[in-house]
């Protein structure tokens, strides 16, 4: 299972928790930085 698919449920799992999702791995382009981003990553981190 990837990022992709994991990510909104991460998302939803934190909801109103003061906490700030960063997605990692498997990002290496500007694609899958805005998928990330629109996923509800609040920031990314490339190259992992």
């Amino acid at each position: 299972v990837g990022l992709i698919a994991l990510l909104p449920r991460v998302v939803d799992l934190v909801g109103d928790r003061d906490v700030t999702v960063v997605a990692a791995g498997s990002i290496a382009d500007a694609r899958g930085y805005i998928a990330s981003l629109a996923l509800g990553a609040k920031g990314i981190c490339m190259g992992t």
